[in-house]
């Protein structure tokens, strides 16, 4: 029942029915506490769709407040090297980010960065989410040279999970062309977005709109 009632409470998130929804997470919830007891992972998971929907209103000290019981929870039931804490403290990061608390935001995102290497090792989907969060964060502080490296290593890992010709790698591609023209570095730019453009008309087309912004990065 409570997991038809977290499902029911996300549709009425969508729709921006913040109430309704609040009220269905709460349930289900309540629901979680009886069934499996205060301290059940089922229970992190209530909160962690509640500090959502309370993020989504910028209610930032209250998701923040259930961020942290649900991040206790995960420690205590799986240890600190899980994927769930990762998790945990990639969203009191973003709740951080969201409060331009960008120090702490670092330091909880690398945090989660080696969480995350620990539990699924170097080389994994959530590591290249991790690693981009935490240049984002840097980037964010204005230290481009921290960032730098990072968005490399997430290109490099993407390019070894999936493949040069993948979406996933494109998007980094076009991720890391951008820091360097943004910081007027052309010549690294260029090479980086004619790549991602090439391979963005092998899969899409020559005529495809989303060639539009890799044309004009060109231009």
């Amino acid at each position: 029942v409570a997991e038809v009632l977290i499902r029911l409470a996300g549709c009425h998130l969508k729709q921006d029915d913040c109430a309704r929804a609040q009220a269905l997470y709460e349930r289900a919830q309540d629901i979680c506490e009886a069934h499996y007891g205060a301290e059940h992972p089922a229970m992190a998971q209530c909160f962690d769709h509640l500090a959502e929907l309370h993020r989504e209103q910028g209610h930032y000290p209250q998701a923040h407040h259930l961020l942290k019981l649900a991040l206790a929870i995960y420690e205590k039931s799986w240890g600190e090297e899980h994927p769930a804490v990762a998790r945990a403290l990639n969203n009191i990061a973003a709740i951080h980010v969201d409060r331009g608390q960008h120090g702490e935001a670092v330091r909880l995102y690398l945090q989660s960065l080696i969480v995350s290497e620990a539990a699924l090792g170097e080389e994994h989907p959530a590591v290249v989410h991790c690693l981009e969060n935490l240049a984002w964060a840097h980037l964010r502080q204005g230290l481009q040279q921290e960032a730098e490296p990072l968005f490399r290593r997430a290109l490099g890992i993407a390019s070894r999970l999936w493949g040069d010709e993948h979406p996933e790698t494109i998007h980094r591609v076009q991720t890391l062309a951008a820091f360097y023209a943004n910081r007027e570095q052309f010549a690294q730019a260029e090479p980086l977005y004619r790549q991602a453009l090439s391979r963005q008309e092998q899969l899409l087309g020559g005529e495809h709109p989303e060639l539009a912004p890799l044309l004009s990065s060109l231009a």
